[in-house]
């Protein structure tokens, strides 16, 4: 989900403001597609795992050292994860010019804003 929502949200509204030309698009849809695949079956993995580490949790007699050794794998995979994601993110740098890079952030700076100000109009409602 994250991986094809920064996509969306942050690239495909901005191409002409980066100024990508068509193989920077397709190398970082490329670039995406392949670590989405890996990412989802990662997430498999995750959610197998949280479930045992919920099991051992439920058990009456739970010994420390199994639960330990789950969590381990939990936080293990959870790691891979981000890893995964923030590779995607260099390699996706890695295809942009400078003055992109530069484009990027000033839109990423004006999304967090944007995000701000939303929350802060969110909580004014409450």
């Amino acid at each position: 989900m994250f991986i094809r929502d920064s996509f969306r949200l942050v690239f495909l509204p901005n191409i002409e403001k980066l100024d990508l030309n068509d193989s920077q698009v397709q190398a970082i849809e490329s670039n995406i597609e392949a670590t989405k695949q890996q990412v989802s079956e990662a997430q498999e993995i995750l959610k197998a795992e949280m479930t045992t580490l919920d099991q051992l949790l439920k058990a009456e007699s739970g010994d420390e050292a199994t639960i330990l050794a789950q969590l381990d794998k939990v936080l293990q995979t959870e790691q891979q994860i981000k890893s995964l994601q923030l590779s995607m993110l260099v390699r996706i740098r890695g295809q942009l010019t400078a003055d992109q890079r530069g484009s990027l952030e000033e839109i990423r700076t004006e999304m967090i804003a944007q995000r701000q100000q939303l929350q802060q109009q969110i909580l004014l409602m409450s």
